[in-house]
């Protein structure tokens, strides 16, 4: 199987700066401690009741609870994807991509059109 590696490798770079796009979008930042890595930029529930007077409504502090469990969630969701994304971009470059990480065999062309980050056959996808 030929794999035009150059295809795939467009459409991977698209998808992580769409990625990027979506999480810098969604009130996430990038973690000062660890660029690879991105978090909530909503203010926690400690925070809220950190830096804002003594009376707070309970309605804002659910209301942080509740952005603050949501931007968490799909932060976490966006950033899995771009990790998958980055990967499969490693594997290209060290000449890999296209094989499975569990057992080395070539992963269908038809699997790797459908998700182009796919690192594994479908045997391993699981």
């Amino acid at each position: 199987m030929t794999l035009d590696i150059t295809k795939f490798q467009k459409k991977l770079e698209e998808d992580k700066k769409r990625l990027e796009t979506e999480l810098s979008g969604v009130s996430v930042r990038v973690n000062p401690k660890d660029p690879e890595n991105w978090e909530a930029a909503y203010d926690t529930p400690d925070e809220l009741t950190e830096t804002h007077s003594a009376e707070i409504d309970p309605m804002d502090v659910a209301e942080t609870i509740g952005n603050y469990e949501k931007g968490f969630a799909l932060n976490q969701q966006l950033e899995e994807q771009l990790n998958r994304v980055k990967h499969a971009l490693d594997k290209i470059k060290d000449g890999t991509y296209g094989m499975c990480d569990k057992c080395n065999s070539m992963i269908p062309l038809a699997r790797l059109e459908a998700n182009p980050a796919a690192v594994t056959c479908m045997a391993h996808s699981r």
